[in-house]
């Protein structure tokens, strides 16, 4: 110490409460020391994110803390992440550090928003509090998911542009999204979405309409979806057959027969697709056995089916009907589903003429330019005669029922023709010839 005058000033360095006594001559007095007990620092909060923290969503957030105790003494930390302004169940409490440590606290939120919280330090000697310490952190929801529909036909490649499809054709949707969904649905007949990503058949929308095929997909960020457009054709349809009859086959002259009949007959696909399987036709001649075979797949539009049958022999002259059926062999509505079904739409009737062969007629005159009242010789003849043929000559002086012959006329006056006829009977075709006579001039005297 040092004495001054009467006095002594005695500097003393107190580390814990105590009393100090100061003897002089005899004299002494005392002073009681007390140690006052000091609360720490509000902490500082810190963290990657700056002040007013913004986080991305799916990310952990960590706030290192620390305070500066004034009497030097180990302290711990509070967080009060719910802001009530108590510590509970939920709240954080760190382990005990020196005056100045850090100490690491991690925010219990994960879902985007925006969350204020508080947080103190406590010395361990005297439970000395600090003030709270406020901060905020706000959580950015995620980015939306970007979702992708994809489409394939009868398990082709996949694509993500509108299809045009036949009826009966597979389609089949694949989908995928980013950004973590939390739910995907989709909708259009047939079409079961779920997962962020999966792949489903979906129903092929009717005939001659279309329908609109969508994934959805969710998360916090929002939703987003993509959609495919699928349009079917329509069905397809066989036309009403044409026929022709074609050149008939060898002639039987003795039966009045011919050895065959070709028959052609024509369908095409007026629908709006192609019709994906074979078709069955059946040619049906009276009184024949029918013919039937294979049309293959057709596609729309003019061209279609063209084929040639020959009907067996005989094949006698006069009608000849022949009734022609495509796809109408399976249950009146054949193996094609078509947009028009049932034998009125496929099946036709025609009542065909087997003419008879040209007999080929001849007729011939032995003059043809006579005196008055002279004579001439008619013949007849035909090339081809057959069964069922009947002829007759006529004309001024001749009257005769034969395929060939020969007559004298009258004697000629005035000019006369003279015909040859030939009659098929069942059909009642006719042939003829003729040949004209005539008189030269008179010469009379003046």
């Amino acid at each position: 110490g040092k004495i001054v005058g009467n006095s002594v000033s005695i500097s003393v360095t107190a580390t814990v409460a105590d009393t100090y006594i100061v003897s002089c001559s005899g004299i002494s007095d005392s002073v009681v020391v007390t140690i006052t007990n000091r609360a720490p620092a509000a902490p500082s909060i810190s963290g990657s994110y700056g002040g007013t923290t913004v986080g991305p969503f799916g990310g952990t957030f960590t706030f290192p803390l620390v305070s500066i105790d004034p009497d030097n003494n180990t302290i711990y930390y509070q967080v009060d992440w719910d802001n009530n302004g108590t510590i509970g169940p939920g709240d954080a409490t760190t382990a005990n550090v020196p005056s100045g440590n850090t100490q690491p606290a991690t925010a219990p939120w994960s879902n985007p928003g925006t969350y204020t919280f508080q947080a103190r330090a406590t010395d361990v000697p005297g439970n000395m509090v600090s003030p709270w310490t406020t901060h905020t952190l706000t959580i950015n929801p995620p980015p939306a998911p970007v979702t992708t529909l994809e489409v394939r036909v009868n398990g082709g490649g996949w694509t993500t542009t509108d299809q045009t499809v036949d009826p009966g054709d597979t389609i089949e949707f694949k989908w995928s999204a980013t950004n973590s969904p939390t739910s995907c649905s989709g909708t259009g007949t047939g079409l079961s979405v779920s997962g962020p990503s999966g792949t489903d058949i979906a129903t092929t929308p009717a005939p001659n309409t279309n329908e609109t095929f969508t994934a959805s997909c969710t998360n916090t960020g929002g939703t987003t979806n993509d959609s495919i457009v699928i349009t079917t054709n329509q069905k397809p349809n066989f036309t009403q057959p044409t026929m022709t009859l074609g050149s008939f086959g060898a002639f039987d002259p003795v039966t009045a027969t011919y050895a065959s009949v070709p028959l052609t007959f024509a369908t095409s696909n007026d629908g709006g697709s192609i019709t994906k399987s074979t078709a069955q036709y059946l040619v049906e001649p009276t009184a024949k056995a029918p013919l039937s075979g294979t049309i293959p797949t057709l596609a729309t539009g003019p061209g279609g089916y063209t084929n040639t049958v020959t009907i067996p022999g005989p094949v006698s002259f006069g009608t000849l009907q022949v009734k022609t059926s495509i796809d109408t062999v399976i249950a009146s509505n054949g193996s094609v589903d078509e947009v028009t079904e049932g034998v009125a739409d496929n099946t036709r009737t025609t009542n065909f003429t087997v003419a008879p062969p040209d007999p080929v007629l001849t007729i011939t005159t032995s003059k043809t330019r006579l005196r008055n009242t002279e004579t001439a010789t008619i013949t007849w003849s035909v090339a081809t005669p057959y069964l069922g043929l009947t002829c007759q000559t006529y004309g001024p002086g001749i009257s005769a029922s034969t395929l060939s012959g020969a007559g004298l006329t009258k004697p000629i006056v005035a000019k006369s023709e003279y015909t040859f006829k030939c009659t098929e009977g069942t059909t009642g075709t006719t042939w003829q010839k003729s040949v004209w006579v005539e008189t030269e001039g008179k010469l009379e005297e003046v």
